[in-house]
């Protein structure tokens, strides 16, 4: 038998058993592909002795747990999900009592549900939609992303958005958020971010220029066609302040 035939005979082999494990080709020796990684996140409530708009719930830092979701993603974006299981007793303290004149539908005044209240909130950074990696940023180095703040409150679901460029739900008059890498690992990796108003468009909130405030968009997300809707509700004025550590 000659070398080609004995090889094709191989091959036909090493196929059949991986379909027999219902495995795909290009599994066999394959790395695995990267894994989310615990943080824990730090919410100030105040800045300078100003109070934040978005603050912790007062008990500790929110760690990734059974009942919590502290990660940063795969494609290196950070989520903490307060409402990732209804056994969840973490919320964040949202502050819409900000608004942005004129800004609400028809050009009217900003619709909130609430002035200030605790919620579950769900954050998502999106920074793979400005072709970031929070794991490559630079020590010391600031970059730009979106990010979305969802809650529920009582049978409705809103979120803030801050995005103004690119991706999906863009919002011209909004801003994205500041994450700067604090610390890197031997391998060169960020392991440690601060989460912070850019304020390009929302300006200081105080006279000193010392804390800054985002302007986000609020959106009533309503059910349409099989998906969520979203239906301005106004912009809102927005400060945070946000660490982030591994794990």
């Amino acid at each position: 038998m000659t070398t080609r035939p004995r090889l094709f005979l191989v091959l036909a082999s090493i196929l059949a058993l991986l379909t027999a494990l219902q495995m795909p080709p290009h599994s066999l020796g394959a790395p695995k592909p990267p894994a989310d990684v615990p943080v824990t996140a730090s919410i100030a409530d105040t800045l300078g002795g100003i109070p934040l708009q978005l603050r912790s719930d007062g008990a500790g830092t929110y760690k990734n747990t059974s009942t919590v979701q502290s990660i940063i993603q795969s494609v290196g974006d950070w989520e903490l999900d307060t409402s990732f299981s209804p056994n969840s007793t973490r919320n964040v303290w949202v502050d819409l009592g900000k608004p942005v004149p004129g800004s609400g539908p028809g050009g009217g005044p900003p619709i909130a549900p609430f002035t200030t209240a605790l919620a579950h909130v769900r954050f998502i950074s999106k920074c793979h939609l400005y072709n970031v990696n929070m794991f490559n940023i630079p020590l010391g180095n600031t970059v730009n992303c979106p990010v979305a703040a969802g809650f529920d409150y009582g049978a409705d679901r809103f979120r803030l958005h801050m995005n103004p460029i690119s991706g999906v739900d863009v919002d011209p008059e909004t801003d994205f958020v500041n994450i700067t890498c604090n610390a890197i690992n031997s391998s060169s990796k960020c392991v440690s971010w601060y989460v912070q108003p850019s304020g390009l468009k929302g300006g200081c909130a105080v006279p000193d220029c010392s804390v800054k405030q985002n302007v986000a968009r609020l959106s009533k997300m309503v059910q349409y066609r099989g998906g969520l809707t979203p239906i301005n509700q106004g912009d809102f004025y927005i400060s945070f302040s946000i660490n982030l550590t591994t794990p």
